[in-house]
């Protein structure tokens, strides 16, 4: 029996799977899509029902709205009425019902995560979730028997009459005699308060960063610079073997100096702000055997630095690179700030918290403050509710977009020049546009700019340009505009995501791919790899799905190919093919695939890559 690996491609749970689930959306009426949608959200109609007003909603006010007629979802804190988006929603109004009356956060995350839910719900925004009191009474207690003073700190909820209704904390001192330890205890949580929200939002001073920081532990990455007359180098120390330049992503902007350096399965994140001026070209160096990527800047005046820099947020930081979840112990410092912060409300009675909600900060940013809602979540799966860590995005310029097939494209943005950036091979990356004033945003996967190296434009180099073969849906509202594009226009791209391995590739033997339709795109890079950096490989075998044969994406390419490396096997499968189709058809099925996953040896090493409509992907795992 053959042996699938449990790693398929893309992983279960990762976003580039989710979102092949475009196949598997619900017909929805006329009139109901996604552009529909936003006319209806600038039409000025109340969706919340509340006439404008936000309310701070309880626990116990959300589950009452749980049914479809008046359906309110919390996600992230925020509390929405979702009834209105019912019939424009592309999963069909059972999807959206799951977390009716409930925090929709972690369903949310699994299912697709990368959509702008603050922008297109925002007309749908129904107030904050309300921050229950603390109950303190062993607090108070021992508060009485330290400081020797009668009264103590009530806490409760004060509910203002205003549009917005925020949670205030209120401080009423008993009646007693006035103890100056009550006010100390007061006055120094004050201060460590506000150094804490100071130092989180990058208000304080700036610090010189003079010299590699602290480690925390003798495997935490560090860094270091030296410089000469003319040229400013920043050493990276990973103290992993495992690096290459797909694992090193910088950019710079201004004096911004941002490194992102893949380590396992966290970031390390060097940002700084530059003391001086360099030119806008750089150059990385990976050095495989230590584990050391060197950054060279050149300076725009060859004048000595005294120090580099100053740090800027979540500098020398580790941070898990998962799709939710959040680890206390690569993030002690932003814990013990939370944890602060949680003490200094439950201690102090003040009206410091915000009584409107937090303006919408853009995606480019690295963290994106959520202190509309002060819940700790420290340790617990759905992660912290105080900082939100998302992508960062960088503008591309197109340059070239050419026909693939009747309805694909083969897009070429060029990265700018101050960022260095590759994408690993089964990664994928977000891109996204302005829609009529709502930022949509879609994960593609790069591919090469061709299956055959000699057909590659050596003016092109692979570190400054990303391909894209991108399917045009002339109803949707994504790539109908992002093929409106012109030359030269531009297009925000992410950082990489994923979980793919390259070390899936370690040693192999037999590698089985199945695509359907675009779910090509991530086969076009394992296939270059394959070909040429695995010299164990025996075989790849391809069955490729599709519709009819003016749908096959480089099929000409394939063929060549396959004909040229007597290692590759190329089967194409139509589901609704003309009476001249001579080869296979159908849909995916166990009668297609028990002839196909036949490995060369009984032991040979064997991986299994699937991509495609979430049916598709499903049914091929099973």
């Amino acid at each position: 029996m053959l042996n699938v690996p449990s790693q398929s491609f893309p992983a279960p749970r990762s976003q580039q799977r989710v979102a092949a689930g475009g196949r598997s959306k619900v017909p929805l009426k006329q009139g109901r899509s996604l552009m529909d949608w936003i006319r209806l959200t600038k039409s000025g109609k109340d969706l919340t029902g509340l006439k404008g007003r936000l309310i701070e909603v309880t626990e116990e006010e959300l589950k009452k709205h749980n049914k479809k007629d008046d359906c309110w979802e919390c996600i992230r804190g925020f509390v929405y009425n979702v009834s209105p988006y019912m019939e424009y929603h592309p999963g069909g109004e059972d999807e959206l019902m799951r977390a009716a009356g409930s925090d929709g956060t972690e369903l949310f995350d699994q299912v697709h995560r990368w959509v702008n839910y603050e922008s297109m719900l925002k007309e749908c925004l129904v107030g904050r979730m309300a921050v229950k009191p603390a109950v303190l009474k062993d607090y108070r207690e021992e508060e009485k028997k330290v400081l020797n003073v009668k009264g103590g700190i009530k806490y409760g909820l004060q509910h203002s009459t205003s549009d917005v209704v925020s949670p205030v904390t209120s401080c009423n001192l008993d009646p007693g005699p006035y103890k100056i330890g009550t006010h100390l205890h007061i006055y120094i949580f004050s201060c460590l308060f506000l150094w804490a929200y100071l130092s989180l939002c990058g208000m304080l001073p700036k610090s010189q960063v003079t010299d590699t920081l602290a480690k925390e532990g003798p495997n935490y990455p560090s860094y270091d610079w030296f410089q000469t007359d003319s040229l400013v180098t920043i050493a990276i120390y990973t103290k992993q073997k495992d690096i290459n330049l797909d694992s090193i992503i910088v950019d710079r902007q201004d004096d911004s100096f941002r490194a992102e350096t893949i380590i396992k399965d966290c970031l390390y994140l060097i940002h700084i702000g530059l003391s001086r001026e360099v030119q806008e070209d750089f150059s990385v160096r990976v050095i495989e055997s230590v584990g050391k990527i060197e950054i060279v800047l050149k300076k725009k005046e060859n004048t000595s630095w005294n120090f580099l820099g100053h740090p800027l947020e979540n500098h020398h930081s580790l941070i898990p690179r998962k799709d939710t979840g959040w680890d206390c112990k690569t993030n002690w410092k932003l814990c013990m700030w939370v944890c602060l912060v949680n003490s200094y409300i439950h201690y102090m009675a003040g009206t410091f918290l915000w009584k409107s909600p937090m303006p919408r900060v853009p995606r480019v940013n690295n963290l994106l403050p959520c202190t509309q809602h002060f819940r700790s979540h420290v340790g617990k799966k759905a992660g912290p509710s105080f900082w939100y860590i998302c992508l960062y995005y960088r503008k591309c310029q197109l340059i070239s977009k050419e026909d693939v097939t009747h309805d694909t494209r083969l897009f070429c943005l060029m990265l700018p020049p101050s960022t260095h950036l590759q994408v690993p091979i089964g990664q994928h990356v977000y891109l996204k546009l302005s829609i009529t004033g709502t930022e949509i945003v879609k994960p593609y996967t790069p591919v090469s700019g061709s299956l055959f190296s000699e057909f590659k434009e050596p003016v092109l180099p692979n570190n400054k340009y990303v391909y894209f073969l991108i399917k045009i849906y002339p109803t949707g509202l994504f790539t109908p505009e992002l093929d409106r594009l012109q030359i030269g226009d531009f297009v925000s791209m992410s950082s990489p995501e994923g979980t793919f391995k390259i070390s899936e590739f370690q040693e192999l033997e037999d590698l089985f791919l199945l695509a359907a339709g675009t779910g090509f795109t991530p086969m076009v890079k394992i296939l270059n790899y394959a070909l040429t950096g695995i010299p164990t490989l025996r075989k790849v075998k391809l069955m490729f799905f599709n519709k009819t044969e003016d749908d096959i994406i480089w099929r000409s390419q394939l063929e060549k190919l396959a004909f040229k490396d007597k290692r590759l096997d190329v089967e194409f499968v139509l589901s609704a093919p003309t009476s001249e189709w001579n080869g296979k058809q159908g849909h995916i099925s166990p009668a297609l695939l028990s002839e196909f996953l036949k490995r060369n040896l009984d032991k040979s090493r064997v991986l299994v890559c699937i991509c495609g409509p979430v049916p598709f992907t499903e049914q091929g795992i099973r």
